[in-house]
């Protein structure tokens, strides 16, 4: 039996429009689904960083660049990714404010809350570059990354 009238209560509701907003991103993020299996289309930013349980990586396809950045801990955490032009499309909560970041010499520091995360639309040339060259662009991010830290 079917309980059809859980929208009117307001967490059923609101999971129902989170599903809804993040299927709608899906939809309209081509680098979300162009080339699924492709790994040409993926790139990981940061995959060990179990300490902190921060995972970033970037889906794209053609000029469109998508980076998620997801905080898996149970506390705030802060980090650091490179790049250049970002710009928050997706969260994981209504309350923005919860999110900070910035930019600086190629570098997005974030800090996030517990248990969530963020999407950006990267529009940068060095999105593209990393594409192309991951091995050799990885290196001589995370060296920069390590220099600033």
């Amino acid at each position: 039996q079917q309980d059809w009238n859980l929208l009117e209560f307001p967490m059923h509701k609101q999971f129902a429009d989170y599903m809804t907003s993040l299927c709608g991103l899906y939809i309209t993020r081509k680098s979300l689904y162009c080339g699924e299996y492709d790994l040409s289309n993926f790139y990981w930013i940061m995959a060990d960083n179990s300490e902190q349980s921060v995972f970033i990586y970037r889906r794209s396809c053609g000029d469109e660049h998508t980076v998620i950045v997801l905080n898996l801990s149970d506390s705030e955490q802060t980090t650091q990714f490179p790049s250049d032009d970002v710009n928050i499309i997706f969260a994981t909560t209504d309350d923005r404010g919860c999110f900070s970041y910035d930019h600086a010499d190629g570098i997005t520091h974030i800090t996030m809350p517990a248990f969530s995360g963020i999407v950006f639309d990267e529009t940068s040339p060095q999105a593209a570059a990393e594409t192309e060259n991951t091995e050799e662009k990885a290196d001589e991010i995370h060296h920069k990354i390590e220099e600033r830290s």
